[in-house]
């Protein structure tokens, strides 16, 4: 479960730009998400940081 604006909801419900998008983890904390698409399905990647901002900061080119 993420938790988006204050509500949870279902990871593959969400829009994910290709920049990623940073979400709370419940029972975790902060990540942020990449999706691509293999084989005619979506599949998520996530990336902790122990540093909010830093996190932010993360491209897809630095996460690949």
């Amino acid at each position: 479960m993420l938790i988006e604006q204050g509500k949870e909801v279902q990871g593959q419900t969400l829009e994910t730009p290709d920049s990623g998008l940073v979400v709370y983890l419940t029972e975790f904390g902060w990540v942020k998400v990449f999706c691509q698409d293999f084989k005619n399905k979506a599949r998520y990647y996530i990336l902790h940081l122990k540093d909010l901002e830093l996190l932010k900061q993360v491209t897809r080119l630095k996460f690949k």
